[in-house]
C-alpha cells in the first residue's frame, strides 16, 4: 500500500493528543481520544491490505500476521524488558509483582483483560500501573486475529469479496459493535472501555472508509473541505470531550467521525503534511510505548512536578520514541524481513517468552522482597499488610438488591440492634464494630455495597440505583433500633461540574433519612471523611523500599480538605437537622492541629488509600465516632 502523508500526519495528531492528556496539560481533557484515531487508521489500513490478499487464502493471512508482528512485537518486548529492569531498582515489591504480571500480559496481548478486572482507566490509582497503555495494543491485536479470518470466511463460505455485499456486512458489524458499546457504557462501563466487542466499531469504521472511498466522486476542493472539517472535529473532540463522562466510550464517535472524514478526503494538508508532524507520525508507535511509563515515573519521583519537569518528560518521551524507532523498530523490521517466516516467528516468540518468563518469575517470587533495605523490612511488610487488609468480608455485600447471608451479622442477637448502611466507607469501620460487639451487648447488621456512594452516577453505576432503592426498603422494614449511615459524600473533582454532589445529596438523602427515622428511630450519619492523596500510601512504601525518609509523609493537611468539604458538610448537617438525624464529624477525631496522621506515632499505616482508613485506624478512631451513640441506646 502506498504511503499516505495524511495518515502519517493523523498518527502524529493522535500521539500528541494522548501524550499531552497523560501529562495532564490543561486544555487536553479529551486527549484520550488519540487512541480512537489510531484504531480508525488501523482498521482502514488493515482492510486495504487484507482485501488485496485474500485470494492467497490462509497463507496470505499468515503473512499479514507476520507483518503485523514485525511492526509491533520487537519494540513492545524491549519496552517491557526495560520497565522490568527499571522496576527492579525503583518499584517496591508489592507493586513490582503487579508490574511483572502486566508485562507478561502485555507481550501476550491480553493486558486489556487484566485491566478490565483490576482498574478503571480513569481512576487516579491507574496512574501507578506502568503498562496501562498497552490495553490498546491488546485490543488491536485481538482484532488482527479475528478480522482476517472473518473476511476469509466470508470469501470462502459466501463468496463475498468486495462490492455491495461486503459493504453491507461491514455496516451491520459496525452497527452491532456500536450498539454493544452503548449498552456496555450503560451497564458495564469498564468493559466498554477495555474489551474488543464494544471497541471493534472504531476499527471497522476505518474498514468502511476503505470500501466506500472509491464511491466518493467529489472533486479536490470538496475533498479538501472534508479534511478540514475532519481536523476541526478532531481538535474540538480533544479539547472538549469529558473523560469522566460515563459515555466517554460512546462520545468518541466524534473523533472517529473526524478521522473518517480526513481519510475520505485523502488530500494534502499543511497541518498534517508539515515536517514536524511527519516525523512524529513515523515515531508515533514508539512514542506511545514510552510516554506512559515516563509519566508514571515522573509522578512517583516528583508528585509536585512543575511545568519545567513536565516539559522535560514530554521531550524525553519524544526522544525515547525516536531512539526506539531508529534502533529497535526499523532494524528489527528490516532484519526480520530478510529471514524465513518460521525464523521470524521463532525469534519474536522466543523474545516475548523470555520477557514473559522473567515476569512470571517475579510474580511467583512476590516481587522479590529481598531487594528491600534490611533496616526497613519490618516496617515495609507491616505497611504493605495494613494497606491491603480489608476487614469487612466482601461476601457480605448486597448485590443486585439481594439480601446477603444473615450469618454476616455480628454481635448478640436480641441485644440492641444497629443497622449500618452505606458503601465502602461504612465497611471500613467493620473492625471497630467487631471489637465493640465482642465486649458489649449489641447486634450489628450491615447493608452495604462498595462503590455505591450516595453521589453515585446513575448512568455509570445502575447497580447503585438498585442498591439504594433496596436499602431504603430494607431500612424501612427493619426492626433495628438504630441506623448508622456512612458514605463517601465526595466525588472525584472531575465529576463535580457535571454532577454537583451537593445537588445529589439534596435529591437523595431526604427519603433515606425519612426511612431511617421511621417512628423516631435514632439515626446517625458521619460527615465527610478526611482524605489524603490517592498515592500517599504507595509513596510511603516506595520511600521505604528506596531507603528514603518517610517523615514528610507521616502527616497530611486537614485544612485543604476542610475547605473542599465545607459546603458538602453544611448541606449534610442541614438535611440531617431537618430530619432529626445526628451528625458526627470524623475530622474532629482524626485531625489534630490541622493535621491528620497517615502514620501513627507507634508506626502503623492509618490510611490504606486516599479516602479509606486502615483497619487498625478504624479500631482506634471508631470509638469516638460511634460508641457514644450506641451507648445512648442502652441508657434508660
Amino acid at each position: 500500500m502506498e504511503f499516505r502523508e495524511d495518515i502519517n500526519g493523523l498518527r502524529a495528531v493522535a500521539v500528541v493528543a494522548v501524550l499531552l492528556y497523560h501529562f495532564a496539560l490543561p486544555g487536553f481533557d479529551g486527549g484520550f481520544a488519540g487512541v480512537d484515531i489510531f484504531f480508525v487508521i488501523s482498521g482502514f489500513l488493515m482492510t486495504g491490505i487484507l482485501l488485496g490478499r485474500l485470494e492467497g487464502g490462509l497463507g496470505s493471512v499468515a503473512a499479514f500476521y507476520l507483518a503485523r508482528a514485525r511492526r509491533i512485537v520487537p519494540a513492545l518486548v524491549v519496552l517491557c524488558a526495560a520497565v522490568l529492569v527499571l522496576g527492579w531498582f525503583w518499584v517496591a515489591p508489592l507493586h513490582y509483582g503487579r508490574l511483572a504480571g502486566h508485562a507478561a500480559g502485555s507481550v501476550a496481548f491480553i493486558s486489556n483483560l487484566l485491566y478490565w478486572k483490576q482498574i478503571n482507566y480513569f481512576n487516579p490509582d491507574a496512574s501507578t500501573f506502568w503498562l496501562l497503555h498497552t490495553w490498546s495494543l491488546s485490543v488491536e491485536w485481538q482484532f488482527y486475529l479475528v478480522y482476517p479470518l472473518a473476511l476469509l470466511a466470508l470469501r470462502r463460505l459466501f463468496g463475498i469479496t468486495d462490492g455491495r455485499r461486503l459493504r453491507l456486512v461491514l455496516i451491520v458489524a459496525t452497527a452491532a459493535s456500536f450498539l454493544a458499546a452503548v449498552l456496555a457504557a450503560r451497564y458495564a462501563p469498564r468493559g466498554a472501555f477495555y474489551l474488543l466487542p464494544p471497541r471493534a466499531w472504531e476499527l471497522l469504521a476505518g474498514g468502511l472508509v476503505w470500501v466506500f472511498q472509491d464511491r466518493l466522486r467529489a472533486g479536490a476542493a470538496a475533498r479538501r473541505a472534508l479534511v478540514w472539517i475532519g481536523l476541526v472535529v478532531i481538535a474540538l473532540s480533544i479539547v472538549r470531550l469529558d473523560h469522566a463522562s460515563p459515555w466517554a466510550t460512546v462520545l468518541v464517535v466524534f473523533p472517529v467521525a473526524g478521522t473518517v472524514l480526513v481519510l475520505l478526503g485523502n488530500q494534502p494538508s499543511p497541518v498534517l503534511g508539515n515536517g514536524v508532524f511527519q516525523a512524529l507520525g513515523r515515531w508515533s508507535y514508539s512514542i506511545y510505548l514510552w510516554h506512559w511509563p515516563l509519566s508514571v515515573f515522573l509522578r512517583e519521583w516528583r508528585p509536585d512536578a512543575g511545568p519545567g519537569l513536565v516539559a522535560a518528560a514530554i521531550g524525553a518521551s519524544v526522544l525515547l520514541g525516536w531512539l526506539s524507532y531508529r534502533f529497535v523498530e526499523t532494524p528489527t523490521r528490516e532484519g526480520l524481513r530478510r529471514v524465513r517466516p518460521w525464523t521470524q516467528w521463532a525469534t519474536q516468540a522466543v523474545a516475548a517468552a523470555v520477557v514473559a518468563g522473567l515476569a512470571i518469575e517475579v510474580v511467583s517470587a512476590g516481587g522479590h522482597r529481598e531487594r528491600l533495605p534490611i533496616a526497613n523490612v519490618e516496617l515495609y511488610q507491616r505497611y504493605s499488610a495494613e494497606r491491603q487488609h480489608v476487614a469487612f468480608p466482601l461476601q457480605c455485600s448486597v448485590h443486585d438488591g439481594a439480601r446477603r447471608d444473615p450469618a454476616c451479622d455480628i454481635g448478640t442477637p436480641g441485644a440492641p440492634h444497629v443497622l449500618v448502611v452505606g458503601d465502602s466507607h461504612a465497611q471500613q469501620w467493620y473492625g471497630w464494630w467487631m471489637d465493640y460487639a465482642q465486649s458489649r451487648p449489641v447486634h450489628v447488621e450491615f447493608y452495604t455495597l462498595e462503590g455505591c456512594d450516595v453521589t453515585y452516577d446513575a448512568l455509570a453505576r445502575p447497580n447503585c440505583v438498585e442498591f439504594w432503592k433496596s436499602a431504603e426498603d430494607y431500612i424501612r422494614a427493619s426492626s433495628a433500633q438504630a441506623v448508622v449511615v456512612n458514605s463517601n459524600w465526595q466525588v472525584p473533582a472531575q465529576l463535580v461540574e457535571r454532577h454537583p454532589p451537593r445537588e445529589l445529596l439534596r435529591l437523595r438523602l431526604p427519603s433515606l433519612f425519612a426511612a431511617a427515622r421511621r417512628d423516631g428511630r435514632p439515626t446517625l450519619v458521619t460527615a465527610a471523611l478526611p482524605t489524603v492523596r490517592y498515592s500517599h500510601s504507595d509513596e510511603i512504601t516506595a520511600h521505604l523500599f528506596r531507603d528514603s525518609p518517610v517523615d514528610g509523609l507521616a502527616r497530611a493537611d486537614c485544612a485543604d480538605f476542610a475547605r473542599r468539604a465545607a459546603g458538602l458538610n453544611a448541606d449534610l448537617r442541614e438535611l440531617a437537622d431537618s430530619a432529626g438525624v445526628i451528625v458526627v464529624d470524623p475530622a474532629s477525631t482524626m485531625c489534630h492541629a490541622g493535621l491528620v496522621p497517615v502514620i501513627s506515632e507507634d508506626r502503623h499505616l492509618m490510611f490504606r488509600d486516599g479516602n479509606h482508613v486502615s483497619t487498625i485506624a478504624a479500631r482506634r478512631w471508631g470509638g469516638s465516632l460511634f460508641a457514644p451513640f450506641i451507648e445512648s441506646l442502652q441508657r434508660p
